[in-house]
Formats: C-alpha cells, structure tokens, sequence
C-alpha cells in the first residue's frame, strides 16, 4: 500500500483504488489479532512466583551494579568491565549474581580495581526489586513510573470512553429527532 501511495503523484489518481483490497485484508487481520489477544488477556493466568524466580535468576540487575560502582567513583568502562567479569563468573558457576560467594568474587578481582567488601556489599544489597525502585527516569521500568504511566494511560481510556458515549448519546438523539421529523411528516 504504502509503495503504491508513494509512488503517486498529488491530486486523484485511480492507482488509489489498487490499494482498497489490501485495505480491507489488512483491516480484517489485525481485528482478528485483535480479538485473539482479548481472549488470551481475559483468561490469562500470572504465576508471580516463577516470573520473580525467572527474572531473579538471570543477570538484569549487571547494569545497576555497574550504576553502583560508578556512584563510588569508578570510571564506568572500568565498572562494566568488573561487572562483566562477575556475569562471566555467575554464568560459567550456573549461579545467579546474587547467589556469588565472597570466594568466588575475590578470585575475580584483578589488582585494587575494586574493594571486595564494598562489591559484595552491592551484591548482597541489589535485588529486582531495588532495581525497579531506583528507576525513577520517564518512560523508565520503575515501579513509581509504571504506576505513573498506568495512570495516565487510564485518564486516556476514560476521556475516550466518555467522548464515546457522548458521541453516541448525540447519534441516537439525532436519530431520535429524525423520527420524530418523520412521523410528522408522515401523518
């Protein structure tokens, strides 16, 4: 569609009506996804539990610890390269991050780049949980933002809703009155 639309020049053209086919394909496509995904919604059934297990055993909080270790002034490439190195280390042990001993960790330190207690005091003190409460930046995975953009996003249903409803009181007003026109005009 967006080919043939393109290639058009302005004014009518009747290549615009080589387009209705799709149109109307595509229309019903995504209003069967539509319907699809309205169901799946409706009967969907969250296991809170094995998602914070799934997410607790991977290695998402990496970038906050890298945050954390630049608050305590060291160079971000040199954080990400300590930080890469604990994943590498968590990954190759089949450990989360979190669940790293203080052994482990002292053997992946190189030199003074880094105090061992202040790394495994991070370690111990980063949860997802942390992760998702210090995210505070618009449009952001924090939970304050979240509750912010859920907020918003429900003003803009309710707006719509109601601007609906108005619309369609109006429509079956005027439809009223057009009755009402009609039988008189009628008897």
């Amino acid at each position: 569609m967006l080919s043939t639309i393109q290639g058009l020049p302005s004014g009518y053209s009747r290549d615009l009506q080589q387009i209705n086919p799709s149109i109307w394909s595509a229309s019903k496509i995504v209003i069967s996804a539509l319907l699809i995904m309205e169901s799946m919604l409706k009967t969907v059934v969250i296991n809170k539990k094995n998602m914070k297990k799934a997410a607790e055993d991977g290695y998402i909080i990496a970038i906050d610890l890298a945050e954390k270790l630049v608050h305590h002034d060291i160079p971000f490439r040199k954080s990400h390269q300590i930080i890469g190195r604990l994943v590498k280390l968590a990954h190759k042990s089949g450990k989360p991050i979190s669940k790293l001993n203080e052994s482990e960790v002292k053997k992946m330190i190189k030199g003074k780049e880094v105090s061992l207690k202040l790394l495994m005091e991070l370690i111990q003190s980063t949860t997802i949980i942390s992760s998702l409460h210090d995210r505070k930046s618009q449009g952001s995975s924090g939970i304050s933002e979240q509750k912010r953009m859920v907020k918003d996003r429900m003003g803009k249903i309710n707006v719509y809703q109601t601007g609906i409803k108005n619309r369609s009181n109006q429509v079956q007003n005027s439809l009223n009155n057009l009755n009402r026109k009609v039988k008189q005009l009628t008897k």
